[in-house]
């Protein structure tokens, strides 16, 4: 996203800035084009180029200096960054509910650094609903992009002394390197493939490998308009192909990023058709401004939708559009380039003075809103409340303390024990993951009122599924199965009652990844068939083979997954005084959701005797409205996971399995 003063100016490159960002922010806004997210790719290639051809250019004529180019950068970087950085922060000071402020205050303490992208990879993935209230989580892009400017000097001018040949081959062994780490992590791990730098090197590399070359472009005419062409149309191309299901960045993002690559090169000095259009004075006014544009876009669109609560409608959305471009102009205008071009700090002392009290500004407002909790005073108690999950004084609020989780058996010296532990007349065994730990204290309650002894077998994450192991986590995760195993195979029990968040195991996450999808050690599932192949491989036979013991069975299926998380929600709709389940769903939308898991179950557990236990009804008003709050109570602790009164309202369907297992 950077052009030095000191390269020659191509407009072109300002005309594919506004093709970059345009997508960008119709994508966020709603407005079609479902891979417009890969626009920060195109900046990627744009930034290495640019920042490459400005150190080979200076290194060659002996002119290149480190306090020099970052003092470039911190011109060029600094002025809009800060500017919108503040106003959001005390944007943010005044409508996000206490959990937000909190976690934004957290946020900010990355943002001088730079290490936004670190602070999001552990926070929540990128198209994950919990971004839409990250007013930040852009920022990513612009902190991968400093970590790369502060490793490419070091890099890059050491082998360039060797060569621009050498130093050739070595880029392109970097970038190898980098897209095999994108390709393996992005089906893995995708959080880290998509914010974490070295999984995006390749991308910026590209743009670096074309400013070391000495001459662009084929001998040909004719090639050139074909190859910019062919360029601009890769980079379309990946703005209606690519989606947020698609594995990225991986070997797809080379869509929009060999296209960029392929139009620099053909393209320098409008010497095409398509650089020709690029540099009409339309695009290259929205490439000028592209920067502040970019980073008055997200905050615009996380506040409006905030406030708004519901989507917002089209007529607002343009509307919010069109205030961002003038902010991005004003900035660019009065902020920006009086900076850059030193009209205002005009010494680099004055500069790094700006600089040193804009980072300690933000570090002082993370850590005012991180310190004092969100600031809760601002809101009446109920907001604050249900913000933080908590029921009304006289509901469950806490799961038994004495829970612990299957890694811990051999620690604690046995199984966890809930329910009649003295005289029980019967044992059962709850298998599952976190969301059995949600079920903890109903299960205990009700265990003790059937005089049921309850082994409690549950780690987060982990499906209870012998064999198998969630993709991201590896073989590593096998030992949790076979701690449970072992003890069934050395213990009785009179019943089994599984409880886990299956679609999440079969199917991927809600954002589309997959690195909870069952796999073996014969096979690491990188689709849905793959995973639902391996539950029928094992967890049918475990069935069966517990049932050919005597043992009686129940299968909870998952509760439904909410739209986004409640708790916060719950809060944003109290604190505009309005009907807490405004954003519930009907119950037929969850219910068509939850078909191809239920799909999964039933056929796996076909000529069986499996009792099947379905928690949705127990959430479902006289309306078939499938509620996120009842008595003004939230029943959610997140998007997916009961909170403790929402488990207590499953009371009668536990109770009614229990009182079947001591007939």
């Amino acid at each position: 996203m950077n052009r030095n003063s000191s390269l020659t100016y191509y407009p072109e490159i300002d005309g594919l800035r506004a093709l970059a960002v345009l997508p960008v922010l119709l994508f966020h806004a709603g407005f079609g084009f479902p891979g417009g997210f890969a626009g920060v790719d195109v900046f990627f290639v744009i930034s290495g180029f640019l920042i490459g051809s400005v150190i080979v250019k200076e290194v060659a004529a002996g002119q290149f200096s480190l306090l020099s180019f970052w003092i470039r950068r911190i011109r060029r970087l600094l002025p809009a960054w800060a500017l919108v950085v503040l106003v959001t922060s005390l944007a943010a000071s005044f409508w996000l509910v206490p959990p937000h402020l909190k976690n934004f205050g957290e946020a900010l303490f990355y943002q001088p650094i730079p290490a936004a992208n670190i602070y999001y990879w552990n926070q929540t993935g990128y198209f994950e609903t919990a971004s839409d209230l990250q007013p930040l989580l852009h920022t990513w892009s612009l902190a991968l992009e400093e970590q790369f400017y502060i490793l490419l000097p070091i890099f890059l001018i050491p082998t360039l002394k060797l060569g621009r040949k050498f130093t050739l081959i070595a880029w392109l062994i970097v970038l190898a390197v980098s897209l095999a780490v994108s390709i393996y992590y992005s089906a893995r791990h995708p959080g880290f493939a998509f914010f974490m730098l070295p999984s995006r090197i390749w991308e910026l590399g590209i743009g670096v490998i074309l400013a070391m070359m000495t001459t662009r472009g084929f001998t040909s005419r004719k090639r050139n308009e074909l190859g910019a062409l062919l360029g601009i149309g890769m980079i379309v191309a990946g703005y209606f192909l690519l989606d947020h299901n698609s594995l990225f960045p991986s070997y797809t993002a080379a869509l929009p990023c060999v296209g960029t690559g392929l139009f620099l090169y053909t393209s320098g000095g409008g010497a095409t058709m398509v650089g020709r259009l690029l540099s009409r004075r339309e695009f290259v006014w929205v490439g000028k401004i592209s920067y502040p544009l970019y980073l008055w876009h997200w905050p615009a669109i996380v506040f409006l939708r905030y406030n708004w609560i519901e989507e917002p409608p089209v007529w607002l959305m343009n509307l919010m559009l069109g205030a961002v471009f003038l902010l991005a102009w004003l900035t660019w205008k009065f902020v920006e380039s009086p900076i850059r071009s030193r009209r205002i700090a005009t010494s680099n002392g004055a500069l790094l003075k700006l600089a040193a009290a804009t980072g300690i500004t933000i570090l002082m407002f993370g850590f005012v809103f991180d310190r004092f909790e969100g600031f809760p005073s601002r809101y009446p108690e109920e907001v604050n409340r249900l913000a933080a999950g908590l029921p009304l004084a006289d509901e469950p609020s806490t799961p038994p303390e004495s829970i612990y989780c299957i890694r811990q058996w051999q620690k604690q010296g046995g199984p966890c024990l809930l329910g009649e532990t003295e005289k029980p007349k019967a044992r059962l065994l709850v298998w599952g993951d976190s969301h059995a730990l949600m079920m903890a204290d109903v299960i205990d309650q009700q265990g003790t009122a059937n005089q049921i002894e309850v082994v409690f077998a549950a780690e987060a994450g982990i499906a209870p599924v012998p064999n198998t192991f969630p993709a991201g986590r590896g073989p590593k995760a096998l030992p949790v199965s076979e701690t449970v195993e072992k003890w069934l195979t050395n213990e009785s029990v009179e019943g089994v009652l599984f409880i886990a968040k299956w679609p999440m195991y079969l199917y991927g996450r809600n954002d589309g990844k997959v690195d909870r999808l069952l796999s073996t050690t014969e096979n690491r599932a990188t689709l849905p068939k793959d995973a639902i192949r391996h539950f029928n491989d094992h967890f049918r036979p475990l069935v069966r083979q517990l049932e050919s013991r005597g043992i009686k069975v129940w299968v909870m299926r998952t509760v439904a997954y909410q739209p986004r998380r409640v708790p916060e929600t719950l809060a944003q709709i109290a604190r505009r005084g309005k009907d807490l389940n405004l954003l519930a769903l009907p119950v037929s939308v969850h219910r068509k959701k939850d078909k191809p898991t239920n799909d999964v179950l039933d056929s796996a557990l076909a000529n069986t005797d499996v009792r099947m236990l379905d928690p949705i009804p127990f959430f479902v008003d006289d309306s078939g409205t499938y509620l996120m709050a009842k008595n003004r109570n939230g029943l959610y602790s997140d998007d997916n996971h009961l909170s403790a009164y929402g488990a207590s309202l499953l009371a009668p369907m536990i109770d009614e399995a229990f009182k079947e297992l001591v007939k």
